[in-house]
């Protein structure tokens, strides 16, 4: 994937058009990661579209923000304005990549996201159940696939430490 990202990026660092060399991606000394364009603990969106290659230290100073976030309150209008041009310059930067990058009302985007990923999750966790009934259910009754509520399998995997969690994210 970081290849895929550094390839599609011009070999930069999108949000400091700094130059990533090839060793980058496979030394251990952590100086690029695989950023969220949209931060994860507020969209939940953790598909390529959403990811992007950059420098630590351009990761830490984003933070929890979006691009335009981040460039309003630390950059300058003029550094934006780069930052979009470049971003509309790259022929693979298409579709719902780019518009991650450039988007300006992330309050919107997220109330429309969260309702529409919850939705899409439900009715995959329908499907899969319903599979797992005609494959495992038991027709005589006695070892019927149950599912269980939302509330006890996220404490479940809260428990196991399968789950990232953020206290200061609003449930």
């Amino acid at each position: 994937m970081r290849f895929e990202l550094w390839e599609q990026q011009n070999w930069r660092c999108l949000y400091s058009d700094t130059l990533i060399r090839a060793s980058q991606l496979v030394e251990g000394d952590n100086s690029v990661q695989v950023d969220h364009i949209l931060p994860w603990s507020r969209f939940s969106d953790d598909s390529f579209h959403n990811k992007t290659l950059c420098t630590t230290k351009a990761n830490q100073d984003k933070r929890g923000r979006t691009p335009f976030e981040w460039f309003s309150a630390d950059k300058t209008e003029k550094e934006w304005r780069e930052f979009t041009a470049t971003v509309e310059s790259l022929p693979g930067l298409k579709g719902m990549k780019r518009r991650n990058y450039l988007l300006r009302n992330a309050a919107e985007a997220e109330k429309k996201f969260r309702p529409r990923n919850l939705n899409d999750t439900r009715w995959a966790c329908r499907v899969l159940a319903e599979a797992l009934k005609s494959v495992y259910g038991k027709e005589d009754g006695k070892r019927p696939v149950r599912t269980r509520p939302g509330p006890l399998t996220d404490r479940l995997r809260r428990a196991w430490g399968l789950q990232w969690f953020n206290p200061d994210f609003p449930d």
